[in-house]
C-alpha cells in the first residue's frame, strides 16, 4: 500500500474504502509474486469475496522459490525492458486463482446454484489448475 498521499493508489479510493468497510464480505490480501515464481519482487494486493483466497495461495506457493535481486526497471543487456518478464502472472499464482474459483463454483453448485455446463465447467477449471495433467501457459506467447 502506498502510503504517501502524493502517489496515486486505487485503495485509497472511495468505492474502495466502502466495499472494505466492516460488515462486508470483501477482504483484501497482498501477495509476494516472487514466492509463486515471479522473476521480480512485486507485491500484489488484491480484493475478494465468498472464498478461501488465502488458503488457496497457501496451498499453491512454491517450496523453494528463490527471491530475486534485480529490480525489474530499466532494460536488460539486450535492450529489452524488464518489466515485460512482470506481464504475467506466474503459473503457480495462476493456479491458486484456479483452485480458488473451484472451491467457489463447487461451493456454488453444492448450494444449489445452476448446473448449465457443469461437467465442461469442472473439466475447465481442473485443466486450468494444472491438476491431473493440465498445462499451465502463459496468455502472451513471444514470437
Amino acid at each position: 500500500m502506498p502510503y504517501d498521499e502524493e502517489l496515486p493508489s486505487i485503495w485509497r479510493s472511495g468505492i474502495l474504502r466502502l466495499l472494505l468497510r466492516g460488515g462486508r464480505p470483501f477482504r483484501r490480501t497482498t501477495i509476494r509474486q516472487w514466492k509463486f515464481g515471479a522473476e521480480g519482487i512485486k507485491p500484489t494486493m488484491l480484493l475478494y469475496s465468498n472464498g478461501p483466497l488465502p488458503k488457496a495461495l497457501e496451498a499453491c506457493e512454491l517450496s523453494d522459490p528463490v527471491k530475486p535481486t534485480v529490480p525489474l526497471i530499466g532494460r536488460d543487456p539486450t535492450g529489452k525492458f524488464r518489466t515485460a518478464r512482470a506481464k504475467e502472472y506466474p503459473a503457480a499464482l495462476s493456479r491458486a486463482f484456479a483452485l480458488f474459483f473451484s472451491h467457489c463454483l463447487s461451493k456454488h453448485r453444492d448450494q444449489g446454484g445452476p448446473k448449465v455446463a457443469d461437467d465442461d465447467l469442472t473439466e475447465f477449471v481442473r485443466l486450468s489448475a494444472c491438476l491431473e495433467g493440465g498445462v499451465m501457459m502463459p496468455d502472451y506467447q513471444p514470437v
